[in-house]
């Protein structure tokens, strides 16, 4: 993940911040700056951190459902579309928008069969 351009000294950090900024939001890589030749701080530009921080919390998610799946909770998803067909009025193929929150899966927007259901 870390290359030796991404090593910095503090010392350079803080006489050339500009330069550090600059490719900071460019690469959206983070940097590792040392103090005595040793790792003390890793920066990163706020929107690639941002991403990070989503990305980690999508894996948690999964690990939660992954471990729920392996101890036999939930159901089986043919199970839960035939009642989500018969719900929502729908059969033959369809796409379904949905996002992961929390421990709860939200669906957002159902299209197909000529319907669409913005839930």
């Amino acid at each position: 993940m870390f290359t030796t351009h991404d090593i910095h000294p503090l010392t350079d950090f803080q006489r050339n911040a500009k330069d550090h900024v600059k490719r900071l939001k460019d690469t959206k890589r983070p940097e590792i700056l040392t103090v005595n030749g040793k790792p003390s701080l890793v920066i990163q530009d706020a929107v690639a951190y941002e991403a990070m921080v989503d990305l980690l919390d999508s894996l948690k998610h999964i690990q939660i459902a992954a471990e729920a799946f392996n101890k036999g909770e939930g159901r089986p998803v043919n199970e839960f579309f035939v009642e989500f067909e018969k719900k929502h009025g729908l059969s033959g193929s369809y796409r379904v928008l949905y996002r992961i929150k929390k421990d709860v899966v939200q669906l957002l927007h159902v299209r197909g069969g000529g319907q669409e259901h913005k839930l």
